[in-house]
């Protein structure tokens, strides 16, 4: 399924904010970003999540969008924090890519998975596209 992006200027991306709404699941790749969720679980089988944000073709981090995952349900984790909003963002690489780090997620067995939604913004020099509601599944990864 094609995932559906808004084109507009940065000052346009507040009334994109209100009336959008499109849905993908992570691991799609999308021709502009990549979305890589990881549950990761060390040797006492503590967790702890992330999610990275790969922005591709000469896009980056719209830092002044008001990015937000929020976390809809969770199995077999405990995250103490269910809503991330632009400000637990940390970017690198010059903006090309974003990470939510969502902390501690308490004893994790082999099974647990986490499911959230992310809204963000990657743009260029001349644009900005929004990217709303995007589905994430964190899954245990093989480390």
């Amino acid at each position: 399924m094609k995932q559906k992006s808004h084109t507009t200027s940065r000052f346009g991306l507040i009334l994109l904010v209100l009336g959008a709404a499109a849905t993908a699941s992570a691991g799609t790749d999308d021709p502009l970003y990549v979305l890589k969720p990881s549950l990761a679980v060390d040797e006492h089988g503590n967790g702890h999540a992330t999610l990275d944000i790969k922005a591709k073709q000469g896009y980056k981090w719209n830092k002044e969008f008001p990015s937000k995952l929020v976390i809809d349900s969770q199995k077999g984790a405990a995250l103490t924090k269910q809503k991330f909003v632009k400000s637990d963002v940390r970017t690198a690489d010059k903006g090309k890519n974003a990470t939510f780090d969502l902390g501690p997620a308490g004893k994790v067995g082999p099974n647990a998975v986490i499911h959230g939604k992310v809204s963000f913004s990657l743009c260029t020099k001349k644009m900005c596209k929004v990217f709303m509601n995007r589905e994430v599944t964190f899954k245990v990864s093989d480390q």
